[in-house]
C-alpha cells in the first residue's frame, strides 16, 4: 500500500476515474491491464491535448493502482517509458513571448 499526501490522492483520483472510465470502454482489466491497454490510454489522453505533466501524473497514478499483465508497474515499462520520452518531446516547451522587441528602436539614443 502507498500512502501519498491527500493532495496527490486527489490529484491521483481524477486519473484513475478515468482509468475505471477507459476499462469500462475498452473491458481491459482495471487492476492488471495489458501494456497495451496503459499504452492505449496514455495516448488517449495525449489525443485529447493534455499536456506531458499531466500524462505524466496519469501513469504515476496508475502505478500505484495497478500491476501489470508482466508483473511489473506502469512507470517501471520500457514501452510505456518511451511513449512518455516521445509525449515530452513533442510537447517540448514553447518560448514565454510570441514577439519581440526590435532592439535597434529600443536602444535608439
Amino acid at each position: 500500500m502507498v500512502l501519498l499526501r491527500g493532495d496527490t490522492q486527489k490529484q491521483f483520483a481524477v486519473y484513475i476515474k478515468k482509468w475505471t472510465k477507459f476499462c469500462a470502454e475498452w473491458e481491459a482489466d482495471h487492476f492488471h491491464p495489458l501494456v497495451i491497454d496503459v499504452i492505449d490510454f496514455l495516448t488517449d489522453l495525449y489525443e485529447k491535448g493534455l499536456i506531458y505533466s499531466a500524462i505524466n501524473t496519469a501513469l504515476n497514478a496508475l502505478s500505484t493502482h495497478v500491476v501489470l499483465d508482466d508483473g511489473s508497474l506502469a512507470g517501471q515499462n520500457a514501452l510505456i517509458s518511451r511513449l512518455l520520452k516521445g509525449v515530452f518531446q513533442s510537447t517540448a516547451s514553447k518560448p514565454k513571448y510570441t514577439e519581440g522587441w526590435d532592439v535597434q528602436l529600443v536602444f535608439i539614443t
